[in-house]
């Protein structure tokens, strides 16, 4: 049973015993929670993974060169594990073996890309690592969208990742100017998102969402300083939307994020590329006062509803805070602006804690005394 259904078992056991519903309600409601948990399985879980080490396995042993067996029996043995691991991933797939399915699939997409690298080694074919990473993250899409694997689904988004990182190599450097080719990303990670739709994994869209960071870094480095101006506008604009339209990962039956929480890890990350531009004088000064001012915003958007929401803007006041401490204790005048003005927003922040808390708390039955 997971957490949230401990939590829900709990919250039933509660109202019961408060005489807000009945017993005959109560056990249906806890069988209701016990049929719908779904799916986290240990052994599940440790089979993908061990399939991912056998993958990587693979990849290693094709890439050592191994030049004693004939070429024919090379190709031979990668076109065999390739049929088999996916036919036997078909099979457990009929038999409702999701996980072993999933990781029987992850191995064969694994041997395509080593089928692919082992004839590029044999002939001595020129390309480029990103182009072999690209048709692999293109099979490992269309494997997941043909064969529902939610395993394949989260492997497109990492592969998406691995392309773009591949790909700098390629051209040269981030500092120089981005080719066309390098805004494919985005449209990779939302090839990944609408495949999450279709085999239902809500966590491939919350990995797709996170993944796009990397492509805000990659932008801030090649354009400089407007990327992160930008992202910050658009993640409030996001993040407001979120709140008003309630895209809330917390509120619904899916264990996923939310538009919510991602616009504001957003509105984070492009706070501290803004710090790197502007570290010191007046520009720390600005970008300060605006990311204690954004998280005050999302704590009263959105902090009653999300716990993550409350965590994340905890975690990024502390860090803020400490960022200002290390770069205002060079001179005793300046660690003394900053003692007096941490102890101000500090207090300030507490205060508004305080107040968001009492919010939240459930208000008081009537008849109770007070």
């Amino acid at each position: 049973m997971t957490r949230r259904n401990r939590f829900v078992q709990r919250e039933i056991e509660d109202w019961k015993k408060r005489g807000l519903i009945d017993a005959e309600l109560a056990e249906r409601l806890r069988h209701d929670v016990a049929t719908r948990s779904g799916g986290f399985a240990v052994s599940g879980v440790l089979i993908v993974m061990s399939a991912l080490l056998f993958s990587a396995a693979l990849l290693i042993f094709i890439a050592a060169n191994w030049e004693a067996m004939p070429r024919l029996a090379r190709v031979g043995l990668i076109a065999t594990i390739i049929l088999t691991a996916n036919g036997l991933g078909a099979w457990a797939s009929m038999l409702g073996r999701r996980y072993l399915a999933d990781a029987l699939w992850l191995i064969g997409s694994a041997a395509f890309a080593a089928g692919m690298a082992l004839v590029s080694q044999m002939y001595h074919l020129s390309g480029s690592e990103s182009g072999l990473y690209l048709v692999w993250w293109l099979s490992a899409i269309v494997s997941a969208v043909a064969l529902r694997s939610r395993a394949l689904t989260m492997a497109s988004i990492l592969l998406a990742v691995v392309w773009l990182i591949a790909g700098l190599g390629d051209w040269g450097g981030i500092e120089a100017n981005l080719p066309l080719s390098a805004h494919l990303f985005p449209l990779m990670l939302a090839a990944g998102w609408i495949a999450s739709l279709h085999t239902r994994v809500a966590l491939a869209r919350d990995l797709a969402l996170l993944a796009f960071g990397a492509y805000v870094t990659v932008l801030f480095i090649a354009w400089g300083v407007v990327v992160p101006i930008v992202t910050v506008a658009l993640a409030a604009l996001g993040f407001a939307a979120a709140t008003h339209l309630d895209w809330r990962g917390e509120r619904s039956a899916a264990p996923h994020l939310g538009l919510e929480l991602s616009m504001l890890q957003y509105f984070v990350l492009a706070s501290v590329l803004l710090h790197v531009e502007w570290h010191e004088g007046p520009g720390l000064v600005v970008v300060a006062s605006l990311m204690f001012a954004g998280l005050t915003a999302a704590l009263l958007l959105g902090g009653k509803e999300s716990s993550g929401v409350r965590r994340l803007v905890y975690v990024a006041f502390a860090g803020e805070l400490i960022f200002i401490y290390v770069q205002t204790v060079g001179t005793m005048l300046g660690t003394f602006g900053f003692l007096t003005l941490a102890a101000i927003a500090l207090a300030i922040f507490a205060r508004l804690v305080t107040r968001f808390e009492r919010r939240m708390a459930p208000p008081a039955q009537e008849g109770a005394s007070t």
